[in-house]
């Protein structure tokens, strides 16, 4: 009677199916991603650093073509000015690296600001690290503008303030002709909405 081993076959085809209609449904989110995926060997081989899976965005994002997934090196696109190492210590001890700001060579040459995430995890047996680079170089440009743009309204608003200041009437001025006085000069803002003056009329 081998019903009990036809029913265990079954079974097991049963999971092997949904895990493989899984895995098409993972895969389609990733293809889809507007986020960069890449998922690289971390197993102390041959093949430690080598991308074994980068969706279509990974791809744009840093030039390659499908054609170099297993050649690529993580190497050819870590941030700049931090060595593979210090992501290596956080893997090694499981951690993960969350959504850190970091400047990486893009497609064109030129550097691109991302949010990158790093996870330790399983691939096809193998221990691996699946990353993503998320795009923020625009918002970035924009923070600088809006940066500068404060700088500027800033300083026209302090040399104003100088200027404003500069023609109030002195201290030394009142004195000669009020012996008792005080002046409450508080502006609001960095520029006061009021300019008081002063001068001897008849005696």
């Amino acid at each position: 009677d081998i019903t009990e081993r036809k029913k265990a076959e079954e079974e097991r085809k049963r999971q092997q199916d949904a895990l493989r209609r899984s895995e098409q449904r993972f895969r389609n989110i990733l293809e889809n991603s507007p986020v960069a995926v890449a998922i690289s060997l971390d197993d102390n081989t041959s093949e430690d650093g080598l991308i074994q899976f980068a969706n279509p965005k990974f791809l744009e994002m840093f030039g390659f073509k499908e054609s170099d997934i297993g050649q690529i090196r993580t190497e050819s696109f870590v941030p700049k000015g931090e060595s593979r190492d210090e992501h290596q210590a956080a893997l090694d001890e499981g951690a993960r690296v969350h959504s850190k700001e970091q400047i990486v060579l893009g497609s064109d040459g030129n550097d691109l600001w991302t949010l990158m995430t790093i996870s330790p995890i399983e691939y096809q047996g193998r221990k691996a690290a699946l990353i993503w680079f998320y795009d923020i170089s625009e918002r970035k440009q924009d923070e600088e503008k809006l940066k500068d743009a404060f700088n500027i309204i800033s300083s026209s608003i302090d040399y104003a303030s100088r200027i404003q200041r500069s023609i109030l009437p002195d201290d030394g001025l009142l004195s000669a002709i009020l012996s008792d006085h005080f002046v409450l000069w508080e502006p609001r803002d960095v520029v006061g909405g009021d300019v008081y003056w002063h001068g001897a009329w008849g005696d």
